[in-house]
Parts: C-alpha cells; structure tokens; sequence
C-alpha cells in the first residue's frame, strides 16, 4: 500500500510501518520510521517532496543518509541506468570516518579464508562471501562510481601498523583503468 498526496507519492507502507528514507539535503529520515503507523501524519507534516524508497538508493552513503547507522550488508541499486532494477548486496562500514562507505574489497581473520588467486573473470564478476571476505566485481564498482566517487584504502601492516589513504576522486573506465586523484591521508 503506497500513501500519497494528489501529486507525488511519499511514504510506502511495510509490516504496516510506513517506511520514510528521504530528507533535505541528504541528512535524516524526515520523521523517524519507527514513530509513524498512518499516512495521516506524513501529510500532516506538510512534505510535498517524495521519499526515497529503498529502490532508489544506490549506495551506503544514501542508507546512511536514510537513518540506517548499522554496519552490515544492505541491498542497493547503483547508479548506471542500464542496471535499472538490478539489485546489489554489499557490505556498508557506517564507523570509519563518518559511515557511509561502500566496501569494494574486505580482508580479514573470518573462520573461513577466501582465496584471492582468482582468473580475470572472478575478478570483474566478484566473489566471496559479503559478510566476511570478498572482492565486490570491478564492474560492479565501475558502475557504483560511474561519475565518480571517493575511495578510502584502510591498510595495516603485519606488525599492527594502520595507515589510510583517501582519494578524492576514484573512477573505473569500461576496461577497468582506475582514476584517481586529490590524496589525502597518511599511508
């Protein structure tokens, strides 16, 4: 059941929960979700904007922006048209640096170890278990930077040392070339 205004929808109704994920300027949920069971007190808040359902976030900085504070895995839809409606699973760090980023790569000490000598094509698909180690897919990150985006390296060495680094613009070209400019950080 969708709740609508004569002009624009602007909640959906979940588990008889109207779900709101939008706000102004990309910040909280306008009212939060958990606090609305009617369509009545959307309208009463006097939004003529809609709310973003969950198909039209495309990466963790949007489910950050949707009141969602949570690591773990989330379901996105990134931003290529041509993936319309394609569905993506990742893993969304909402600690490091203020939340909000898309993991491309995890490594770890997980009960079961993930094997990183793969071919081209594991490589540009992805593979290994998005709740512990994995690499997302070249071209799934291709299409979740398409315009671009920022990447942070989080990196340790095997003494313990941590270092970071950031890019301020991170790009993957249709063959996989990777773009990236504007450094910061301390690795």
């Amino acid at each position: 059941m969708i709740c609508c205004t004569d002009l624009e929808i602007v909640a959906e109704f979940v588990d008889g929960v109207i779900q709101l994920k939008w706000a102004e300027n990309g910040s909280k949920p306008i009212v939060p979700y958990e606090n609305i069971r009617d369509c009545s007190a959307i309208l009463a808040s006097g939004r003529s904007k809609p709310i973003i359902s969950d198909e039209n976030i495309r990466d963790c900085s949007e489910v950050l922006a949707s009141g969602r504070n949570e690591s773990g895995v989330y379901t996105i839809w990134p931003k290529e048209p041509s993936t319309t409606g394609k569905p993506l699973q990742v893993y969304c760090d909402m600690e490091t640096d203020g939340g909000g980023w898309t993991v491309i790569q995890r490594r770890g000490k997980f009960p079961v170890q993930q094997d990183f000598y793969k071919d081209w094509e594991s490589y540009k698909n992805g593979f290994g278990n998005i709740t512990q180690e994995f690499w997302l897919g070249n071209e799934n990150i291709r299409v979740l930077c398409e315009g671009g985006c920022k990447i942070r390296f989080e990196l340790q060495a095997e003494n313990g040392e941590k270092g970071f680094a950031i890019y301020q613009s991170f790009t993957l070209s249709s063959s996989y070339v990777i773009h990236i400019s504007d450094y910061s950080g301390d690795a």
